[in-house]
């Protein structure tokens, strides 16, 4: 679910990573995007979230954990770039 107005705004979900043994992890996310129009007409867009891990399928049916991420976007150059950080636990 998203709320937009000119590139900036908040998103809010929920995730699923299904990974090579078919094994599922789930996450609640929360985005927040904030996009500028340069002097130069070009805009910039930075993006910052973060996901809660929620539980898994198999042996990941435990796991907790948070991932934080922030990054943007230059369109007049055509990069992107994000880096993601966070930590997990296995619940007994």
């Amino acid at each position: 679910m998203s709320d937009y107005t000119d590139g900036s705004g908040r998103a809010f979900g929920c995730g699923i990573i299904i990974l090579e043994t078919g094994d599922k992890i789930f996450s609640r996310y929360d985005v927040l995007t904030h996009t500028v129009v340069e002097k130069d007409g070009s805009r910039k867009t930075s993006i910052a979230s973060v996901a809660n891990i929620t539980g898994g399928t198999g042996k990941f049916s435990t796991i907790r954990g948070t991932l934080r991420t922030a990054g943007g976007t230059d369109f007049a150059r055509g990069t992107t770039g994000a880096k993601t950080e966070g930590e997990y636990a296995f619940e007994k």
